[in-house]
């Protein structure tokens, strides 16, 4: 009886207190028991003095949410009461140190206290940094770049930039920088506020705007009319004669052939006009700003007024005018004609793996930098049509067979790496009537495009095919004869080792009607089976050309 009685008092007294409660309740939970915490909203416990961190008590029963207790909290640092009286502490202390905070909560069930350690760190100095929007700091000539402004702290400050030492504008964290001259130029980005001034710099690389894009080489009107540059940017924007635009003078009358390397463009002319002889021009490859021209110690030499190639091998230039090849040393100005240097004028040289590749009927010879002769020689058996550098340092080779075949080379040991053959009937649009230093086969990784027409008088189907090599399988891309506003193609028909573009250069006709000519670029949609419906019109620049010599993408050469 005694104990009912006990039971009956206890159901009633925890009714009272937790007006919401059953007896039945309380017999699952057992003892009410309360627990309490201390996190911080920054999920750090440190804090830079006089600086706030906010923190929170968090309590936690063992009581259904439906129970309402009445609570209170108080909040101490290092032993002393604190204001506040809830469970939200914003912490700020000037003492740099550890810090105990206690947090404490009381109710029905009881008192807890629940501690922490709160470090507080000296103020860090001010931190200034730079940043690109762009996640580099390369920008080509006159496109621009934005700079942001980056600090270690909130607090109100001053904002100053500088390019090359001369202030902005600008007076946020925001600089967009363009500039004009390539190069390497210094920004500055300068933070003042309580903390003290700091600046960060960074170094912007602005390269020239004719490092990338496309180039088409003009002979020129034979005897008449100087050979001259077009250049069409990535975004299609075109530049006729871009190298009297950008230096005033033109080349050589009938320009041949153009060559990239060591951060140049150099370009050989026939120069037939004594008054005009600039034979070879060397031009900055991304400014096209005019760093030399050795007319006058070539035609010293008297050896090189005739079709010709251009290639270079660090300080040599290799010329091969009337099927024999030359070196001329930049530095000592020594011509020399090379030992067993025989080489085809009309097909473009190549250099690969620093060597010189070049064609000489059915054998491709390899030359090297300092040797006077020639330094191995590879037989293929019939005639070679064409050779072009392969992406990792390699070359691909057209071989005149029947089919015809295109073989990888080891450009270090010379040994055949892959072969493939093309459909029978298919040609790399070689002739032996070729008149200019064309190229035949263009490599993009491990696919190769090329046409069956490279020059022609009156076409009427230009095919593009796209050849697997290692898969051995040779699409046909389509005719884009029609999608050409005129049909004699003079200058080649080109594929871009990047985007897989396809550039044409053709005439209207001879006379007069060179001067009504197209680049024109087209482009396509790679699938299982490409096919002339894939072929897509992109643009047609109409009258620029002076009897094309050739197109040229910097990104084919070593």
């Amino acid at each position: 009886m005694k104990v009912k009685n006990f039971l009956a008092l206890a159901c009633a007294a925890v009714t009272i207190a937790f007006a919401t409660i059953s007896c039945d309740d309380d017999k699952n939970i057992g003892s009410p028991s309360l627990d309490v915490s201390i996190k911080s909203r920054t999920g750090t416990f440190e804090v830079v003095k006089e600086k706030t961190i906010t923190l929170v008590g968090v309590v936690n029963t063992n009581l259904s949410a439906s129970y309402n207790l009445a609570s209170t909290y108080s909040w101490s640092i290092d032993g002393v009461v604190q204001p506040t009286t809830d469970t939200v502490l914003i912490f700020t202390n000037a003492v740099v140190g550890e810090h105990t905070v206690a947090f404490t909560a009381t109710n029905e069930i009881g008192t807890k206290t629940a501690t922490t350690v709160v470090k507080v760190l000296e103020t860090p100095p001010l931190d200034v940094s730079i940043k690109s929007r762009t996640g580099t700091f390369d920008v080509v000539q006159e496109k621009t770049i934005t700079l942001v402004g980056m600090q270690n702290t909130d607090l109100p400050s001053i904002y100053s930039w500088s390019i090359d030492g001369v202030t902005q504008s600008a007076t946020d964290t925001i600089l967009n920088f363009t500039h004009t001259v390539a190069g390497n130029h210094t920004v500055e980005f300068t933070v003042t506020n309580e903390l003290g001034t700091s600046s960060a710099t960074v170094v912007i690389n602005v390269k020239g705007k004719y490092g990338t894009g496309v180039f088409v080489l003009n002979e020129g009107s034979a005897s008449t009319e100087n050979g001259s540059l077009i250049h069409i940017s990535t975004d299609g924007i075109i530049t006729e004669n871009v190298e009297t635009v950008v230096n005033g003078n033109a080349f050589g009358i009938t320009a041949q052939h153009m060559f990239f390397a060591n951060g140049k463009i150099y370009v050989v002319s026939k120069a037939t006009d004594a008054t005009k002889l600039r034979r070879v021009v060397v031009l900055n490859a991304e400014t096209l700003e005019e760093i030399a021209d050795y007319s006058s110690d070539l035609t010293a030499a008297n050896k090189f007024g005739n079709q010709s190639n251009i290639a270079v091998l660090g300080d040599e230039i290799y010329l091969n005018p009337q099927n024999q090849l030359y070196s001329f040393n930049t530095v000592t100005k020594e011509v020399i004609a090379i030992k067993n240097g025989t080489c085809n004028s009309s097909v473009r040289m190549h250099a690969a793996n620093h060597k010189l590749f070049a064609i000489d009927g059915n054998r491709v010879k390899v030359f090297e930098q300092g040797k006077d002769t020639i330094s191995n020689l590879i037989d293929f058996g019939a005639a070679v049509q064409s050779i072009a550098r392969a992406d990792d340092g390699n070359i691909f080779v057209a071989i005149g067979k029947s089919p015809i075949e295109i073989q990888k080379i080891n450009t270090t040991d010379y040994s055949t790496i892959s072969t493939s053959t093309l459909p029978a009937g298919i040609s790399v649009g070689y002739s032996a009537m070729m008149l200019y230093n064309l190229q035949c086969i263009w490599p993009k990784g491990d696919t190769i495009y090329f046409s069956n027409v490279q020059q022609s008088y009156s076409a009427t189907t230009i095919n593009v095919y796209q050849h697997i090599h290692t898969a051995n399988i040779t699409y046909t891309i389509g005719n884009i004869s029609p999608y050409l506003p005129y049909s004699m193609v003079y200058g080649g028909v080109a594929v871009h080792p990047k985007t897989g573009e396809i550039y044409v250069s053709a005439i209207q006709g001879f006379g007069a009607a060179y001067r009504t000519n197209t680049i024109s670029v087209l482009k396509f949609t790679s699938g299982a089976a490409p096919g002339a419906n894939n072929i897509k019109h992109v643009e047609d620049y109409l009258n620029y050309t002076r009897f094309a010599a050739g197109i040229y993408f910097p990104e084919s050469y070593e």
